[in-house]
């Protein structure tokens, strides 16, 4: 990029802003740090390379955890809830 300023003596001086000033402007922007971490994290994440059990992702709830579900809902919409909302 080429920067063009009139000169206090009538000349043209130009000033070539190099890829050190567009980087380290960069580089002061939270949003890049904020990438940047991601990308950590994302990264050590896949080198850990544990495998998930399947079973350890299973939501269960009991009878008593549906019936307050259900209460819960019938009180902000005040009517009860319908199977297929119960199914989710």
């Amino acid at each position: 990029m080429q920067v063009t300023e009139l000169g206090g003596g009538g000349g043209v001086k130009t000033d070539s802003v190099g890829a050190g000033k567009m980087f380290s402007g960069w580089m002061r922007e939270p949003l890049v740090h904020f990438l940047l971490a991601g990308i950590a994290v994302f990264l050590f994440s896949m080198l850990r390379g544990e495998e998930v059990d399947a079973s350890s992702r299973a939501i269960n709830i009991d009878e008593a955890q549906v019936s307050r579900l259900s209460e819960a809902f019938a009180q902000t919409w005040r009517r009860p809830p319908t199977p297929d909302e119960m199914m989710g």
